[in-house]
């Protein structure tokens, strides 16, 4: 009884710490978005967000047309993103998506 006692506490608190990040997460990608300009170099661009330890971006690719490379938190799941859309050296703009 113990081991499922404390299993059932450490999955609670899981999920408890997944739902309290969300709030968190949403601000963080928002204002990464907010911060990345135009004109602001794609590699650097990229590189600040994967030097912070909570967030994740994917290769620079192309799509329709367009290259762009997407920035997201670990905790989110994938709700808050942000889209890079750039020339291949250059940002041109950036997109904050919320699936909530």
């Amino acid at each position: 009884m113990k081991i499922s006692t404390v299993a059932g506490c450490a999955f609670l608190s899981l999920i408890g710490g997944c739902i309290a990040a969300y709030p968190i997460d949403h601000a963080r990608v928002s204002n990464y978005c907010a911060t990345t300009k135009a004109g602001e170099s794609a590699i650097s661009a990229r590189q600040r967000a994967l030097d912070r330890f909570e967030f994740g971006a994917t290769p620079n690719s192309e799509h329709q047309g367009k290259m762009s490379f997407l920035v997201y938190t670990t905790l989110s799941f994938g709700r808050y993103v942000c889209f890079v859309d750039n020339d291949g050296s250059k940002v041109i703009t950036t997109r904050f998506n919320d699936v909530d």
